[in-house]
């Protein structure tokens, strides 16, 4: 496939769809069920623990309320860490299902089956933006002291003379972390976003070459990427509608505490208030990935074929 036509890219990925041996809609529900299903499972976990650290006060609970915290914790941090590697198995199946091989249940765990490679992908992208958060700091707080509320900060400092302490220069500073706060996300913005983009085929490039570094994979997407990166912003925009409804459904997943803001009041109990919206969200973008999920990764998946040469020995 040569083109990178967004309209190209997507007729193609319906193509693939219809010819496919296993159901793709089947396969994004397994998927984002299994995902749906493990939140609601973990939620109603961490609802029987937090009673159960309530019900164990005073000194003498001291030590059940730390175990029963360390256990949230752990559970927590477990579905931060495995839900990605279940994310980057439907990426893999959406590449089979391009590449008219069988994708099944199964296949949504090769994920899992390249954990050290992807893991120390995500980890160098985590290192990477830190790090690039790091210096935009400094680039921020050089540009805010050159617009006039860094002046301003800068003058009202000086004007403490002698007296001025750490606790006053933070109270100033405080002041004025509004506009500091905005020059630091549109400087971190900026620089991240072309960088990461540039990124974006990496996981790709893993999965379908397990025998890739990460540091490897990640030189090759930027390879992949170059003079593609304006193409795929092109492609996210098109599929502005899928994250506009997710975004849309996120917010019923904070109903509980943003209908109170408007002054909207649900004449329901604390359980029910907090956790049914949760529930209803889950459902929804069931739904929605059920309906159109399939159509969005295997639009990404032609993407990454386009961006590959013909010659396999020069990726």
């Amino acid at each position: 496939m040569s083109t990178l036509n967004r309209s190209a890219l997507k007729q193609t990925a319906a193509q693939r769809l219809a010819q496919a041996t296993y159901d793709p809609q089947r396969l994004v529900l397994l998927h984002t069920g299994a995902v749906v299903a493990l939140t609601l499972v973990l939620s109603a976990i961490n609802y029987i623990l937090q009673l159960q650290i309530s019900d164990a006060g005073g000194l003498s609970g001291l030590g059940t309320r730390t175990v029963l915290s360390t256990i949230q914790m752990l559970l927590q941090l477990g579905q931060l860490v495995l839900l990605p590697f279940w994310q980057f198995g439907l990426i893999y199946a959406a590449l089979r299902i391009y590449r008219q091989e069988e994708a099944t249940p199964d296949t949504l765990l090769g994920g899992f089956r390249r954990f050290g490679p992807l893991l120390r992908l995500m980890m160098l992208e985590v290192a990477l933006g830190m790090g690039i958060g790091f210096a935009c700091s400094y680039l921020a707080s050089f540009l805010f002291f050159m617009t006039p509320w860094g002046r301003e900060m800068f003058s009202a400092v000086m004007a403490m003379g002698s007296e001025v302490t750490e606790m006053m220069i933070m109270e100033t500073m405080m002041e004025y972390s509004v506009p500091l706060m905005v020059i630091f996300l549109l400087v971190f913005l900026a620089v991240c976003i072309p960088f990461f983009f540039r990124l974006r085929l990496a996981p790709y490039v893993l999965l379908d070459t397990p025998c890739r570094s990460a540091l490897l994979a990640m030189q090759t997407s930027r390879r992949l990427m170059r003079g593609r990166c304006l193409e795929l912003l092109k492609l996210d925009l098109s599929f502005w509608w899928f994250y506009a409804l997710e975004i849309l459904l996120m917010l019923v997943a904070y109903a509980d505490m943003l209908l109170p803001l408007i002054g909207i009041e649900l004449p329901w109990p604390e359980l029910v208030q907090t956790y049914a919206p949760l529930v209803v969200y889950q459902l929804l973008i069931l739904l929605l990935y059920w309906w159109r999920g399939s159509q969005v990764q295997l639009t990404y998946a032609c993407f990454y074929e386009a961006a590959l040469p013909e010659d396999p020995e020069t990726v």
